[in-house]
């Protein structure tokens, strides 16, 4: 759907003219505040992406993309060198080089917060890298910048939110608005229909990437940590 089908469904719930620059005004207002709170519930599958950086030597610290809400901890990888780089505490470093001054192929990732100059997520690589141009990949769960009327009213909304978050929001902004109104029936009536619309597919999208349970590992399996019995003391036979 396109922002101003959602803002004027939500409003016709509630009785109100979307031909009104005030109200869809106001409706707005609500869209945005309930597509933060949605991506804020929960680490969703359909919000993750991907992105990556490009070292350049004897520099520490990168920023991460502008629309990362957080990153995942365990998606760093070094693809030029093809390993996993490991997300460690800002504590290990500070004990191993308290000066900063190791240098080397990046092995770690420190999270270091948010950048007080452009609000963008930063990192350190560790050791500080000394080679340029190498590549590191990361995935991370997106945020999204409030919708405008004025450049987003005929946007259809599908590359940043799925159908079922979108007739969610409607609810919403109606739910919103009928409390506003005094209406406290209608508002908790709505919102309970938009609750049930997110935990509903919640579940479904965490069975997007959810594992059936499996045996152990096997010697020659591709992705599965393979076990050996090792014998310390004793015998199996």
């Amino acid at each position: 759907m396109t922002l101003e089908k959602i803002l004027q469904m939500g409003l016709r719930r509630t009785g109100l003219s979307a031909s009104s620059d005030a109200y869809m005004g106001n409706a707005l207002d609500y869209f945005n505040m309930g597509m933060s709170d949605v991506l804020q519930e929960r680490e969703w599958n359909w919000a993750l992406k991907s992105s990556t950086i490009t070292t350049s030597a004897s520099t520490r610290a990168y920023s991460l993309a502008s629309d990362v809400m957080w990153p995942r901890k365990d998606s760093f990888r070094d693809q030029t060198n093809d390993t996993i780089l490991k997300v460690i505490d800002l504590t290990e470093t500070d004990m191993r080089d308290p000066d900063e001054d190791e240098s080397g192929q990046q092995r770690r990732v420190v999270i270091t917060g948010i950048n007080s100059s452009t609000g963008y997520w930063s990192i350190d690589l560790f050791p500080t890298p000394d080679t340029s141009s190498e590549t590191i990949a990361y995935r991370y769960y997106k945020s999204l910048a409030d919708k405008n009327l004025a450049n987003d009213k005929a946007t259809d909304l599908a590359a940043d939110l799925p159908v079922w978050v979108q007739r969610g929001l409607t609810f919403y902004i109606s739910g919103h608005f009928k409390g506003e109104k005094g209406d406290l029936q209608g508002e908790g009536q709505d919102l309970a229909i938009y609750r049930s619309i997110i935990d509903r597919n919640a579940d479904t999208d965490a069975e997007v990437d959810d594992l059936e349970p499996s045996r152990l590992g096997r010697k020659g399996d591709d992705f599965v940590r393979p076990f050996t019995f090792e014998v310390t003391a004793g015998s199996l036979t």
